[in-house]
C-alpha cells in the first residue's frame, strides 16, 4: 500500500497542522506504529513525548490508543479501497517476533529483583495465595495458579460466579492476594480489588502499564510490557515474569520441588496417555 496514500487519508483526521516528518513517519510505519509503545515510537522517530503527545491531540485523541483506533481504520479503510490484504503473512510474523523481542527486553530492563525476591518469600511463608484475573488477564491467573498448586502452594482462584468477598469470608488477611489486569481493565475486579484493599488485605499486582488502576490498589506492582500486533493480546512478557517468579520459588527448595514432581508425575501413572 502507498505509504503517500496513508498519508493521506491520516490528514483527514486532522483538526490542525502537525510536524510533517512525524506525520511521514508514522505513514510510513503505520502497521508497526499499531502495536508499539508511545516510548519506542518517540525513539524511533526522534521526538520527545511532549512533541508526540502534540501530535495525538491533532487528531483530536486524548491518549496513544485512541489515535491506534484512527490509524487502524485508516488501514482498514485503504485496503478496502485497493482491494487487498492489509497485509502478508510473512510481514505479519516478522511483526509478531519483533514486538515480542521488544517486549521482553523491556521486561529484562525494568525487572525489579528485590521485589521478585519479596514475593516470592511472602508466598513460600504464608503457604496459601489468592490469585485474580478476569478477562484478557484470566490466563495468567489460570497458569499461576495450576504451577503453584505443582510446587505445594496452595493457590486459590474463584470461580467466574463466585462473589470473592464471600470466599474469602473463609480466609484471614494473611492470605497474600496476586491480581493480575491489563487494558481494558474490568470495573467489577477494580472494584473487587478496593473492597479488598480496604479490608486490609496485602495486594501484589501483575499490570501493562505504570499508570493501571491496579498500581494505587497494590503494596507493590510488576509491570508486565505487552505491546502487541494490531488487535491481538501478547502474553509472552507476562508468562517470562510468572516462569521467573516460579522458578524463584521451586530453587528455594530444591528437595521440595523434587519431592513435589515425582509426587505428580505418580499420580498421573496410569492414566491413559499417548506417549
Amino acid at each position: 500500500m502507498s505509504n503517500t496514500n496513508t498519508k493521506k487519508l491520516l490528514q483527514g483526521y486532522l483538526k490542525y497542522n502537525v510536524d510533517e516528518k512525524l506525520l511521514d513517519f508514522v505513514a510510513e510505519n503505520a502497521p508497526t506504529v499499531l502495536f508499539s509503545s508511545m516510548e519506542h515510537i518517540c525513539r524511533k522517530a526522534g521526538v520527545s513525548e511532549v512533541a508526540f503527545c502534540a501530535f495525538l491531540a491533532a487528531f483530536g485523541t486524548d491518549s496513544f490508543q485512541a489515535f491506534k483506533d484512527v490509524l487502524r481504520g485508516v488501514l482498514y479503510q485503504e485496503s478496502k479501497e485497493q482491494g487487498v490484504a492489509k497485509r502478508s503473512i510473512s510481514s505479519i510474523v516478522e511483526e509478531l517476533v519483533d514486538g515480542e523481542i521488544r517486549n521482553l527486553s523491556t521486561l529484562a530492563r525494568s525487572m525489579d529483583y528485590e521485589q521478585l525476591d519479596r514475593l516470592t518469600r511472602e508466598i513460600l511463608q504464608a503457604g496459601e495465595v489468592l490469585v485474580l484475573g478476569s478477562s484478557g488477564a484470566a490466563p495468567y491467573a489460570l497458569y499461576l495458579t495450576r504451577m503453584l498448586n505443582l510446587l505445594g502452594i496452595k493457590a486459590i482462584s474463584p470461580g467466574a460466579n463466585e462473589s470473592i468477598l464471600s470466599f474469602l469470608s473463609s480466609h484471614d488477611r494473611s492470605v497474600p492476594v496476586i491480581a493480575f489486569g491489563i487494558a481494558r481493565y474490568s470495573k467489577q475486579a477494580v472494584l473487587q480489588l478496593r473492597s479488598l484493599r480496604q479490608r486490609g488485605y496485602r495486594i501484589v499486582s501483575f499490570t501493562d502499564r505504570h499508570d493501571s488502576p491496579y498500581v494505587d490498589l497494590s503494596d507493590y506492582y510488576f509491570f508486565m510490557p505487552l505491546n502487541c500486533f494490531d488487535f491481538l493480546d501478547s502474553y509472552t512478557a507476562g508468562m517470562t515474569l510468572i516462569n521467573a517468579l516460579l522458578s524463584n520459588i521451586g530453587l528455594q527448595d530444591e528437595q521440595k520441588l523434587i519431592t513435589q514432581l515425582r509426587a505428580r508425575d505418580a499420580s498421573l501413572e496410569g492414566m491413559d496417555w499417548l506417549f
